[in-house]
């Protein structure tokens, strides 16, 4: 598997135009099927484009039988993401709101507490006006005042 410090180090070697054979000699450690897997995720992330012979590849089978003349060529997108920061700031982004969902649900979770033991304290209350309004009717039935 790729890791995302290995999509943004070949996010930032590819320039605006780069050959495959480029990439491939200079990614030499990763092997041939993982580069591939992470040009197809950038790709499918919107951030650089394939071309060969100066036209888009558009499906996935057309990159199984690309060669080294292919063109990668990072987009617009591509230059904007690795600018705020690629996928390390995104998953730092992603970390920090998780843990601050996490935080509002605890902190939902005590509020909800609170809040039912409250409504207990209401209703047992109520209830007890209830008892002492049921009280006082049957005193002043059976004891009228003259």
């Amino acid at each position: 598997m790729t890791s995302i410090k290995e999509l943004d180090s070949v996010l930032s070697f590819i320039s605006t135009t780069t050959v495959w054979s480029e990439l491939r000699k200079h990614f030499s450690k990763i092997d041939r099927e993982d580069l591939r897997v992470i040009l197809r995720k950038l790709r499918r992330d919107g951030y650089i484009d394939l071309l060969d012979d100066g036209t888009k590849l558009r499906g996935w089978e057309d990159e199984r039988g690309y060669g080294d003349g292919m063109v990668i060529q990072k987009n617009f997108e591509g230059f904007l993401f690795e600018q705020e920061g690629g996928y390390q700031a995104k998953m730092s982004k992603e970390k920090t709101a998780n843990i601050r969902l996490e935080n509002l649900e605890v902190t939902q979770q005590k509020l909800s507490r609170k809040l039912n033991t409250l409504t207990a304290w209401i209703a047992a209350g109520t209830i007890a006006m209830v008892i002492m309004e049921i009280i006082k009717f049957i005193y002043e039935v059976n004891h009228p005042t003259c």
